[in-house]
């Protein structure tokens, strides 16, 4: 086996193509938020065509959706999961379990997550809900890591720091 790293093997010149697609995007599992610009568009036009052929059939959930809907990354990943999950359903299954599994499990969840995120969202006015996440310090995560993958003694916990 040769390293192709060495002399021999000279790295391939740039080019202005987008790289070859990982594993994750040969299987069609992709995070929303890993995407390069070009992998995110692409998926945005996936999405959208598959939402106009599918989608639009779903009464509550072409309802629930609003116009700003691609503004929302955790909407716009609850789609492209619901819409891989629809592909492997009605696509690539030898029986119809998995489409039952879908109608029952997938696209009530999508529309749960179109109801609570989008509710605050009209044609006039975009106001996504943020929270402010918490963010610990590191010196207080690692001093928690040393005790839970240590002896978990109660008694020295570390607490929080406020």
């Amino acid at each position: 086996m040769t390293d192709a790293s060495s002399p021999f093997h000279p790295p391939d010149p740039p080019t202005d193509e987008p790289p070859p697609p990982d594993e994750r995007e040969r299987s069609g599992r992709r995070a929303w938020v890993d995407m390069d610009p070009h992998q995110a568009h692409q998926a945005l036009e996936r999405l959208r065509e598959w939402m106009g052929d599918v989608l639009a059939y779903e009464v509550r959930a072409a309802q629930l959706l609003r116009p700003c809907w691609y503004r929302h990354p955790a909407v716009v990943q609850t789609l492209l999961d619901v819409s891989a999950a629809w592909t492997r359903a009605y696509r690539g299954a030898d029986t119809e379990i998995p489409g039952l599994e879908w109608a029952q499990r997938h696209l009530p969840h999508l529309e749960e997550r179109l109801a609570r995120d989008l509710r605050q969202c009209t044609s006039v006015r975009h106001d996504p809900e943020s929270v402010a996440l918490p963010r610990p310090a590191a010196a207080e995560v690692h001093a928690y890591l040393a005790w839970w993958t240590g002896g978990r003694d109660p008694a020295t916990e570390p607490g929080p720091r406020t």
